[in-house]
């Protein structure tokens, strides 16, 4: 029973953490950062705040265009969907290779080893991809800024 959960968690623990944080990644060091601009803006004298006041528009602008463009994409299925069934054969292989290694013979780490550092390759290639599709407009506006693009 332990041999099955210890295989089961090194197998789905490490799929589930990549899948979850590529999908619900947020970026809130932007925001500590236009935070600390505004209170540098207000502590400054009043002489010297144009500069500072020009790049907290400059940077609440790039904010909110970025802000808008994520509210307008759609999640790729198709790209998502093929990660998560590499991620599940990889899973499975791993488990089952973790199961051998604990209750047949040690020597099964090695080939579990390798396989598993294979797969991993594999599905961290999938992670390349974008799980985005981005509406024709805006796909055209990120291309003019030279910004990566998906295409369905």
């Amino acid at each position: 029973m332990t041999a099955g959960l210890i295989a089961l968690v090194t197998a789905l623990g490490p799929a589930l953490l990549g899948v979850v944080g590529r999908v619900l990644f947020t970026d809130p060091r932007r925001l500590r950062r236009l935070k600390r601009h505004a209170q540098l803006l207000e502590s400054l004298p009043k002489e010297v705040q144009e500069p500072i006041l020009e790049l907290l528009q400059a940077e609440t602008r790039a904010y909110a265009n970025r802000t808008l463009r994520r509210a307008s994409r759609k999640l790729n299925g198709s790209n998502l969907g093929a990660l998560i069934v590499v991620g599940l054969f990889s899973a499975g292989v791993i488990y089952a290779g973790v199961l051998l290694a604990l209750s047949v013979s040690v020597l099964w780490w090695i080939p579990t080893g390798v396989i598993g550092a294979l797969l991993l390759a594999i599905t961290s290639a999938g992670f390349s991809k974008d799980f985005w599709i981005y509406p024709p407009e805006e796909q055209a506006a990120m291309a003019s800024a030279g910004e990566p693009t998906a295409t369905p």
